[in-house]
């Protein structure tokens, strides 16, 4: 009988044993791997490679994970189900499709592998276990795993209860507390303003501590100068904002902002609200009663596991508090537009849902600001959602090129994609397009996420680039300094790697001739300049390219034994080429980012 042993981590693997028998191979199903492996392979097992899924079968599955959710959505249309982050479809926060993938790739695997006396071992997250565990009981294969269940239970699912307890118990106090230090003058002068007869405009965003400071202190990070266009043409306006930050002085410089009124959104709980989260927290979850499909195999152990986290998520909460909020501000405020944010997370849908549901007749849109890769699952609703997912009235878009990708990849009703300007870009307007340049530098912008700067750095190394004259300026994410990361590292950071963020980035990249770049907006600063730039597709499954639809002045690299030769083709580039590259990319730039002009701006006004 064929026989899978599941392991969490290698060590397990070596302890054990079984009177002397044991498989002799192991597929190493996560999304890294390297020298972790590297004993296993020394002690005499041999290891199995995933099968490779080429870019077609790639794009099919990424169709397939949208499909699936979108199913999902349609049976499952509730506040409680928009409010989980499955249905958010949020790449850079869950691990769902990668998990998805890695176990289609695995099934792939051990079907190609299989026959009657197979034996391996199978080193996976307890997530994909599960899955594997429900395959291997339809198809006759023997599953046995060498993780403690009860340890498992303790460290996953007991430390997450546990965890979403305290944090419950936090988000609840943390809540009482804002309510608390709004101050009366300004809870008096909110209540001034809304209780009148007047119509308003109002701006839903996110307000940190740069808020305020500065010449321009009305200029808003997602919506630029939008509140000084909607007063000059006459509208009454209010900004309604979600607090980031140290909130006491935050509330206390809007108390003493008199350019409009801003109101916490805090100021539409109510303290009754944080107990009507209650029964949110058990009686009223998602269940799963159906099957659950990708490319054909039953994925529905992940799914269930995937909105179990969800729900023990407190951001689920943070989502049910903003629908209670919704509704009381939609019944308290009179408003000919409200704008937010686009980006189809859930706290906007459970702004859209309890809206909608006091019956206001104001206009809701969405406003789509940030970069688009093929895989921001987020903006791309299946089909199956169409005409139930909350959305607004209407969308704008900041240029051509992202309506298009949204018309492409999402199923959107008609009419309800605008192209506006890109309010939070202006200051690309204002960069110097380079003449072209030999600096013998190369720039690598880093992400956020710590193990992927790792994979990043990694690559890197092992593509041979220590060996060149070249300079390669390596740029943290303000979030992730390299101590966060440098465990993932595998090798001595080379002579020639340097760990820099001193200068501001247009100053660094006025002295670098190409940049390397997996999901950094540094590479779109890079193409308005005029340099050449390369995407590293190394974070496999994902494509998280925001220029996947330039091919101007842009490689792809996805080994590293291809890196060299394609910064060698960049630098061998003859001149009339090259610029003719940069005008085709200053062309896309055009088309992705409308400017501010009247014209553009009157889709916020319709």
């Amino acid at each position: 009988m064929a026989r899978i042993i599941h392991a969490s981590e290698p060590g397990k693997v070596l302890n054990f044993a079984r009177d002397g028998e044991k498989p002799s191979s192991f597929i190493h199903a996560d999304s890294e791997s390297g020298e972790k492996m590297a004993f296993l392979t020394s002690w005499g097992l041999k290891e199995i490679g995933l099968d490779e899924i080429h870019d077609e079968e790639r794009r099919l599955c990424e169709k397939e994970y949208i499909n699936s959710i979108a199913l999902l959505s349609a049976k499952k249309d509730s506040v409680r189900w928009w409010a989980n982050s499955l249905s958010e479809k949020n790449e850079h926060i869950s691990q769902h499709y990668r998990n998805l993938f890695l176990f289609y790739r695995l099934i792939k695997t051990i079907t190609r592998l299989f026959d009657a006396n197979i034996s391996l071992f199978v080193i996976c997250n307890p997530d994909l276990a599960k899955q594997v565990a429900c395959y291997c009981r339809r198809n006759n294969i023997q599953f046995e795993s060498l993780d403690n269940r009860l340890m498992q239970w303790i460290k996953n699912r007991g430390s997450n209860l546990l965890y979403t307890f305290m944090a419950c118990i936090y988000l609840i106090m943390n809540m009482a507390v804002r309510k608390m230090l709004l101050p009366g003058s300004l809870r008096t002068r909110i209540q001034r303003e809304i209780g009148g007869i007047n119509s308003y405009y109002v701006i839903r965003t996110w307000l940190d501590d740069r808020f305020g400071v500065g010449a321009d202190s009305s200029f808003l990070p997602f919506f630029g100068k939008l509140p000084q266009y909607v007063m000059q043409k006459g509208y009454n306006f209010i900004l309604l904002a979600g607090i980031i930050g140290n909130y006491r002085d935050m509330v206390r410089r809007i108390k003493d902002f008199r350019n409009f009124l801003i109101i916490p959104e805090e100021f539409f709980i109510n303290y009754s609200d944080l107990v009507r989260l209650i029964p949110y927290l058990h009686f009223r979850r998602v269940r799963l009663n159906e099957t659950v499909l990708f490319n054909g195999l039953d994925v529905t152990a992940l799914c269930e596991e995937e909105i179990n986290k969800g729900f023990l998520n407190p951001e689920y909460l943070k989502n049910i508090l903003r629908f209670f909020m919704a509704k009381r501000f939609a019944g308290n405020v009179r408003f000919s537009h409200y704008v937010q944010t686009f980006e189809n997370y859930a706290w906007e849908k459970m702004m859209i849902l309890g809206m909608r549901e006091t019956g206001s007749p104001g206009k809701i849109l969405g406003f789509q600001h940030a970069f688009i890769s093929r895989n921001s699952f987020k903006y791309f609703p299946g089909k199956s959602e169409l005409g139930i997912i909350p959305l607004p009235d209407g969308i704008i878009t900041r240029g051509e090129i992202t309506r298009e990708i949204m018309d492409t990849y999402g199923s959107y009703p008609p009419d309800i994609l605008t192209t506006g300007c890109a309010l939070r870009q202006e200051y690309l307007r204002e960069v110097t397009l380079l003449n072209r340049g030999r600096h013998n530098k190369i720039v690598v912008p880093l992400t956020m996420v710590p193990r992927e700067s790792g994979l990043i750095l990694n690559f890197l190394i092992e593509s041979g680039l220590p060996a060149m004259d070249i300079e390669v300026v390596i740029r943290c994410h303000p979030m992730a300094p390299f101590n966060t990361f440098k465990k993932y590292v595998n090798h001595v950071l080379p002579a020639n790697f340097i760990i820099s963020n001193e200068k501001s980035v247009q100053q660094e990249l006025t002295t670098t001739d190409i940049v390397l770049y997996t999901w950094t907006t540094v590479a779109v600063e890079a193409i308005t300049m005029g340099i050449p730039v390369i995407f590293l597709d190394i974070l496999s499954p994902l494509y998280v390219d925001p220029l996947f639809e330039c091919s101007s002045l842009k490689r792809i690299v996805n080994r590293p034994n291809d890196l060299l030769s394609c910064i060698q083709e960049l630098y061998a580039m003859s001149d009339a080429e090259f610029y003719r590259e940069q005008a085709s990319a200053q062309e896309y730039l055009v088309r992705d980012f409308y400017p501010v002009t009247e014209e553009n701006l009157a889709p916020f006004f319709a």
